[in-house]
């Protein structure tokens, strides 16, 4: 966020003519729009955290969107030339939402309170990591260096665990067996 404010300062300020900068009548209205949407990054990243356990998906999209569009007008402010102070500062933004989304697709496993610690692996990866079975690579590893066994499994969820399934079934086979008549 601060280096969005030192860039909007750069842009302007009077020093320097529009064509070295790059500057368009758009420039300072998109470094404007950049500012806020890293303040409500800021938000956005701390609500997250707190209320739920695993990384992401809007910021995590938001970032590597915001990653993309930014490189083209990173690599076109290197190619104007001019003033490198713009360059430098803009480049070192995009190089710290690079970072930002590196650090979002890490799972969050490692720094849960320990109440959440007993979550699987799969409820605390990141959505990359989901779509691509990352979250299952230390178990592929470890299948392919000894013959599995049942404690060297993931744990289930409560929610599809046999005690759970087996009580819900059972609740139910009950009402469902005393709702219906039975014959005589």
């Amino acid at each position: 966020m601060a280096l969005d404010v030192a860039l909007l300062a750069l842009l302007a300020g009077k020093t320097g003519t529009f064509e070295s900068v790059g500057r368009t009548r758009t420039t300072l209205p998109t470094t404007v729009l950049a500012l806020v949407a890293a303040l409500g990054l800021t938000l956005l990243s701390w609500l997250e955290h707190e209320r739920t356990i695993r990384p992401s998906f809007v910021i995590s999209a938001f970032l590597l969107s915001s990653i993309l569009v930014d490189l083209v007008r990173a690599r076109t402010l290197w190619l104007i030339g001019g003033r490198h102070a713009v360059s430098v500062l803009f480049t070192t933004t995009v190089a710290l939402r690079a970072v930002m989304l590196l650090l979002e697709t890490v799972g969050k496993r490692r720094i849960l309170v320990t109440r959440h610690k007993n979550h699987t692996r799969e409820a605390t990866s990141s959505p990359l990591s989901r779509t691509v079975f990352f979250w299952l690579t230390s178990l592929f590893l470890k299948g392919y260096k000894k013959i599995l066994v049942l404690d060297d499994l993931y744990p289930l969820e409560t929610d599809l665990q046999s005690k759970t399934l087996h009580k819900t079934l059972t609740n139910a086979w009950e009402m469902g067996s005393s709702a219906t008549p039975r014959p005589k």
